[in-house]
């Protein structure tokens, strides 16, 4: 993976662990290789969940532009899902190699 994309991923986790609320409970990280050299990076909490209406698209949470925007420098589309307790972050993006 190149470098600057673990940098992204590296901001991702950082946004994501200092989100409020900050419930006690663990925290699972899963990094998968997909098919045709896509990843699928996937962060999951045992927390409170996502609010009832939840929409990622119009939250004005400053934590959620970020993750959003880190997502899209990626080349992915940040996907946020109850996981009955807590919530899963899923990104799937294909790394680019990029020119130094």
């Amino acid at each position: 993976m190149p470098t600057d994309d673990a940098v992204q991923l590296g901001l991702l986790t950082n946004a994501i662990k200092y989100a409020p609320p900050r419930v006690p409970g663990d925290i699972a990280l899963t990094v998968t290789e997909l098919e045709q050299g896509e990843i699928r990076f996937e962060l999951r909490d045992h927390g409170l969940g996502l609010p009832a209406q939840f929409d990622a698209a119009t939250s004005r949470s400053l934590g959620m532009k970020l993750i959003a925007r880190l997502a899209r420098q990626l080349g992915g589309k940040p996907v946020w899902q109850n996981a009955d307790p807590g919530t899963r972050f899923v990104l799937e993006f294909t790394p680019q190699e990029r020119a130094d």
